[in-house]
């Protein structure tokens, strides 16, 4: 959708359709950082991180 409305944008001359696209693309990098990070904090306790990975989950929605 971000790529439509990119092409839409440059082919109509509209800011607007490609600010959109611009936005659509951050949204979408965004949520795979979100992701990464509730995977990553969920991992249990090891040697280094003995209350776990908990914290990550913060620090990425950041």
């Amino acid at each position: 959708m971000a790529f439509i409305k990119g092409i839409s944008g440059v082919f109509g001359n509209s800011y607007a359709l490609i600010a959109d696209a611009i936005e659509s693309i951050t949204d979408i990098f965004t949520s795979f950082l979100v992701l990464f990070g509730i995977k990553y904090s969920s991992r249990p306790a090891d040697a280094n991180h003995s209350y776990g990975h908990g914290r990550a989950e913060p620090l990425v929605t950041f």
